[in-house]
């Protein structure tokens, strides 16, 4: 089970570096399918270990246990991943601005909508192409520039986890109340009928 969350992270990690031009095929693609498989070899022995570790009567509360402890921790994992996206946002779009190739009035201006709209702040109409192709690519650079931490810090807590499992005790499933019970029956013959009573019976 360590292998699993080893291949999503080195997923995310590719996803991390993933640039504003980049090709989904080549650069995109390659990661999350990492990402996929690691998820594949992750969530199925997760829930075998839980419910194998729990006897047979409890089951269904094992599996809402770990239900539960899944969808918490992708609900944390999403706000604290989140937030550091979204805090990086603004400073990074702001610096990619300001050191683009931009008229200082152009500049300004883009830096403040920034502040005001984040990233999504669009070309403001009447600029010429060369300047809005440039601030175009300052705003695409400065989401880049902010998923990249984000991104790491994801990883960062697959690697964790990873190293939890570690520690994770090698036990034997837990046996519920009725399998010796099962295992005790003794295999019954078949019985002959009885040929007198057959013969009664047809005629």
């Amino acid at each position: 089970m360590t292998f699993g969350p080893l291949a999503c992270a080195a997923g995310v990690v590719l996803l991390a570096y993933v640039g504003s031009d980049a090709s989904y095929v080549v650069h995109v693609l390659p990661g999350m399918l990492l990402f996929s498989v690691g998820l594949t070899m992750l969530v199925a022995p997760l829930t075998a270990a839980v419910l194998g570790a729990a006897p047979d009567e409890h089951a269904g509360v094992a599996s809402g246990i770990n239900s539960t402890v899944r969808q918490v921790g992708a609900a944390l994992g999403v706000a604290v991943v989140g937030s550091v996206f979204a805090s990086l946002t603004i400073s990074r779009t702001v610096d990619a601005v300001k050191s683009a190739a931009l008229p200082a009035s152009l500049r300004d201006t883009a830096a403040a909508g920034v502040h005001a709209q984040g990233a999504s702040f669009p070309v403001p109409r009447g600029t010429s192409g060369a300047d809005a192709a440039a601030l175009s690519h300052a705003l695409s650079t400065g989401i880049t520039e902010a998923v990249r931490p984000a991104l790491l810090l994801a990883a960062g807590f697959v690697l964790v986890g990873a190293f939890l499992s570690l520690l994770l005790p090698r036990t034997p499933p837990v046996r519920g109340e009725h399998e010796p019970l099962i295992e005790s029956l003794e295999v019954l013959e078949p019985v002959q009928p009885d040929p007198a009573a057959v013969l009664a019976r047809d005629i």
